[in-house]
């Protein structure tokens, strides 16, 4: 407490106050995300390297199926920890994962994928395939997650082979990214068909889909790349406002979004982060929100963004400025305003962990989540990891700036890498270069052999030989 005098100012502190600093809250909370992230990768026996989307309260079993979003943010979490706090468990962690993800485990159960290599959201991960009694659809959404998270791998791991094979399948296996796009106006397709995407699915800008159209603008054509303009000239797209002269940009004139839907791309997308005009955007996600609680007067900072709720309240719900059953605030993206390097934001939350408002999770993890201002005594039956991830990531962020540029946001591989050492040595070298090109094997799943496509052998092994010419 700062104790204003006549002439000067005095500091009080409490010096039998036991919990952690802001800044050391910051760590501690991050970790704690961390391994509530680490207790959901094959939990319960799955076969290794399956990602369980969401965690339960101690006393429930869990009951959601694996995903490529659970995975995605994982690898991220995983990749931030080792820059963070030099975490060696993290790049095996991440092998196991990619591996399975790219359906290169050696028990042969794949992630099921459309024929333009989109995801299937809801896996069951005993065979791979859609999850009994959960929408089967393959999410184009899911699909940017995971691609985001393969490219964030290789540029962090380039000299693992394991996890430069798996990313680039990952990435690589995803085609005719410019008709996930509707032409006419820019419209995302959310799902994809066994062929082709489902043209039922679209929605216009914005949404969190920037991230995949920024993929497709890398690894599309001249229109997705034309969309990919369109959608970041924030001046160009609808808005609203709570408080005047702060616009949020939305899908709607007039229409508010969950926050979450503009606090992925501060994360995993460079071009959002170099704008100005997107982190006004995000300034103005927390004036906005701000507003709201300085007019209703709720205990914690609110920020309306999605997760779990009551199920009179809607069940899982992604809440916004104009509908927000409940009250209540998510903690998780509060924290994610801070993904540019402000810590007002993360104060709220804070606070909030003063206040002892951390929940606990069968993973054993404690952490910030969801609170309801009209039910202050109700506690969320579950968490899912893209609702709960990327506060800590904005964290992350706080404790090393830079370090989103450095480890999580940058630029994806241009071309396919698939290194294999065929000859047993050791290493990746010439021999096995030459070992693909006269083999009629199929190693980078394109159906094609690799006596006619080797390119991306040979393109890993000219980018590690200069390596290794610069060490020497």
């Amino acid at each position: 407490m700062v104790i204003g005098l006549d002439e000067d100012a005095a500091i009080l502190r409490d010096d039998a106050d036991t919990l952690p600093d802001f800044a050391a809250w910051q760590l501690s909370e991050f970790q704690q995300v961390l391994a509530f992230s680490r207790g959901l990768v094959s939990p319960d026996g799955e076969p290794a390297g399956w990602v369980i989307d969401a965690d339960t309260t101690p006393t429930q079993p869990r009951f959601h199926p694996a995903t490529p979003d659970g995975a995605a943010w994982v690898v991220l979490m995983l990749i931030a920890s080792e820059q963070l706090q030099n975490d060696a468990l993290s790049q095996p962690q991440v092998r196991t994962i990619l591996t399975r993800y790219a359906g290169l485990s050696p028990d042969n159960i794949r992630p099921s994928r459309t024929l333009d290599g989109i995801y299937r959201h809801w896996i069951d991960p005993l065979t791979g395939n859609a999850k009994p009694g959960w929408d089967p659809e393959f999410a184009t959404l899911s699909t940017m997650k995971i691609v985001a998270a393969a490219g964030a791998a290789i540029r962090r791991y380039p000299d693992d082979p394991a996890i430069v094979k798996a990313a680039s399948r990952i990435i690589f296996r995803v085609r005719n990214w410019d008709t996930y796009i509707r032409v006419n106006d820019r419209a995302m397709y959310f799902k994809g068909l066994g062929v082709g995407p489902d043209t039922t699915s679209g929605s216009r800008p914005f949404h969190e889909g920037l991230t995949f159209i920024d993929q497709a603008a890398q690894y599309g054509g001249a229109s997705a790349q034309s969309a990919y303009s369109f959608w970041l000239n924030r001046a160009g797209l609808p808005s609203a406002a709570y408080l005047t002269g702060f616009p949020i940009t939305s899908n709607a004139s007039g229409a508010f979004e969950a926050a979450f839907v503009s606090l992925y791309a501060p994360l995993l997308t460079p071009s959002y982060r170099a704008s100005p005009d997107w982190q006004t955007q995000v300034r103005n996600i927390r004036w906005n929100n701000a507003a709201w609680t300085d007019d209703w007067g709720p205990r914690f900072f609110t920020v309306f963004s999605a997760g779990t709720t009551r199920s009179d309240w809607g069940g899982y719900r992604a809440d916004n400025l104009q509908t927000h059953p409940g009250d209540v605030t998510t903690f998780p993206s509060l924290m994610a305003l801070s993904a540019f390097g402000d810590p007002n934001p993360s104060v709220g939350a804070y606070h909030a962990f003063r206040r002892g408002t951390r929940q606990t999770f069968r993973t054993g993890a404690s952490l910030l989540y969801r609170r309801s201002d009209i039910d202050r005594t109700y506690v969320p039956n579950s968490a899912g990891l893209p609702d709960v991830a990327l506060g800590a990531l904005a964290l992350a962020e706080l404790r090393q700036p830079g370090l989103i540029d450095q480890v999580l946001s940058g630029p994806y591989p241009r071309w396919e890498q698939c290194p294999t050492d065929l000859t047993g040595d050791g290493r990746i070298g010439i021999d096995d270069l030459y070992a693909v090109v006269v083999s009629p094997s199929d190693l980078n799943g394109d159906g094609l052999s690799d006596a006619t496509d080797a390119q991306c052998q040979g393109n890993w092994l000219r980018r590690n030989e200069r390596r290794q010419m610069l060490q020497r």
